[in-house]
């Protein structure tokens, strides 16, 4: 009884190990990457995205050329294409 409880308790964190491995970003992207969107307005047409590399995670965030700094939330790749 106390192995197949062991067992029930121990599946939910593989799964989610797995998971997390699976859906890891490629460290390449890790740096700053210039933007423009000429349709948008003034305050939001240029800036750079900047992705860093924090304990094995990699977080970003969009700094306009105003100054005003955006955190992404999540970001997502699929072969090629990056998601935020």
């Amino acid at each position: 009884m106390k192995t197949l409880i062991n067992h029930l308790l121990i599946l939910p964190i593989l799964f989610l190990m797995i998971a997390a491995a699976t859906s890891a970003i490629d460290s390449s992207i890790v740096g700053s990457w210039s933007f423009t969107a000429n349709s948008a307005p003034w305050e939001y047409n240029s800036g750079k995205i900047v992705f860093e590399e924090i304990e094995d995670t990699i977080e970003g965030k969009i700094v306009f050329h105003t100054g005003r700094e955006v955190s992404i939330d999540r970001i997502s790749q699929d072969d090629e294409e990056i998601t935020i």
